[in-house]
């Protein structure tokens, strides 16, 4: 056993339990810290690791992060604009086409994130006033679909119209066939009828004496 005497002048040490210190001021220090990064960065409080209030609804983290999707989207545009300026450089030494650079143009993925619900209810809306628009490239973009899943799209639409034009050949095919056997068949009864007919031969005339 260890023991701790006392001292010269008979003091003796005494043992007690020290209390945890309170978290709360520094937990306060760190809130006011995201605070401010939050009001100078536009990043939601939450994203910080921050939590203010209860879990926030899809609507409220959309609502929050609308600043910084709309910093996002003018960021995108002029980030476009160098974009385009550098691949046309590209494509100049390469001998492009000058008409074929202007019609270069960068596209960007929706910052801002859009449930499937909502958009399946808007592409609806849009391919019943507008048929067209909702069969185009940029009428699929709008709906969700990735480029790549365009193509795919495309390509299994060039299959099933290959098919079909194929099914259509392959049933005139038929039908002529049918035809013919029905018009050969009709030829063959005909000249039976016209051999089983009797031949009639004509009397020969007889003068009159007088």
């Amino acid at each position: 056993m260890n023991g701790m005497p006392a001292n010269k002048n008979g003091d003796k040490p005494t043992m007690q339990q020290l209390q945890q210190a309170s978290m709360t001021p520094h937990a306060d220090m760190l809130r006011t810290i995201a605070l401010m990064v939050s009001s100078e960065t536009d990043i939601p409080v939450n994203d910080l690791g921050i939590t203010m209030d209860n879990p926030a609804s899809a609507e409220a983290m959309a609502e929050a992060e609308r600043k910084l999707s709309r910093t996002a989207d003018r960021q995108n545009k002029r980030f476009g604009r160098a974009l385009k300026e550098a691949m046309s450089i590209a494509l100049a030494y390469q001998g492009a086409d000058p008409d074929a650079l202007r019609e270069l143009r960068p596209i960007w993925a929706p910052v801002k994130e859009t449930s499937d619900a909502a958009r399946a209810d808007w592409y609806q809306k849009v391919a019943s006033t507008n048929p067209a628009f909702a069969d185009s490239d940029v009428g699929l973009t709008r709906a969700g679909l990735t480029w790549d899943e365009i193509k795919a799209h495309r390509a299994y639409e060039r299959q099933q119209r290959t098919q079909q034009s194929i099914d259509e050949l392959r049933a005139k095919l038929t039908i002529a066939k049918t035809d013919g056997k029905e018009a050969e068949a009709n030829e063959q009864q005909t000249g039976q009828s016209a051999a089983e007919q009797p031949h009639s031969t004509a009397a020969p005339s007889i003068p009159n004496p007088s």
